[in-house]
């Protein structure tokens, strides 16, 4: 019991000292608590760099909070070192479970980005197909080939307007003709295939 007494006021007072500027009191403090966290934070890791981090970080941020405001109860020196080491070792475990997911996310987006490109590709092909098959049908040549490079080559509206000599209004007018044309096209085709027994 007595030594408890005498390590509580020893916390204390190095406690203090670091408050009031004391040098010596920061070497004290490492001297006696670095080594049993390291120890623990150690235990807890299973990186020994990490660990060693984290408990430079431990004592980084003990000093500084000790060197800008007095402790309540400078007694618990050693369970409020502890408490931010384990804090610190808490938020790394965060830190690394959420880099971890992250990069199987990653990972699972990339495959399966992967895996939908070939299927994409044949679907695209068969669009492709189907639109040029319904381009054919447009009576009017413009709608044709303003749909064509809009959809089917994926030039922009500035590109098709230069290709073309269209003045900006004049290309959403013959985009948008050219849409309800096409629509209506599908509308007949779609009407001719239910008639079909």
């Amino acid at each position: 019991m007595p030594e408890k007494i005498h390590n509580n006021t020893e916390a204390a007072d190095i406690a203090v000292r670091i408050y009031a500027g004391d040098q010596t009191a920061e070497k004290a403090l490492l001297d006696k608590y670095f080594q049993p966290m390291l120890a623990l934070l150690r235990f807890r890791c299973h990186d020994p760099a990490v660990a060693d981090d984290l408990c430079q970080d431990t004592f980084r941020i003990v000093i500084e909070q000790l060197r800008s405001k007095p402790m309540d109860n400078p007694e618990a020196l050693g369970g409020y070192v502890r408490q931010i080491a384990m804090n610190l070792f808490i938020n790394e475990l965060r830190r690394s479970d959420r880099q971890r997911t992250s990069t199987d996310l990653e990972s699972i987006d990339r495959q399966s980005a992967e895996q939908l490109t070939a299927y994409d590709l044949i679907q695209q092909e068969q669009s492709k197909i189907a639109v040029e098959a319904m381009l054919a049908t447009l009576k009017t040549p413009r709608d044709r080939q303003v749909l064509r490079l809009f959809y089917l080559a994926e030039l922009d509206k500035q590109e098709i307007c230069i290709r073309l000599d269209l003045k900006p209004a004049h290309f959403d007018r013959v985009l948008h003709r050219a849409k309800q044309r096409i629509r209506e096209q599908l509308q007949k085709n779609q009407a001719a295939g239910e008639r079909k027994p």
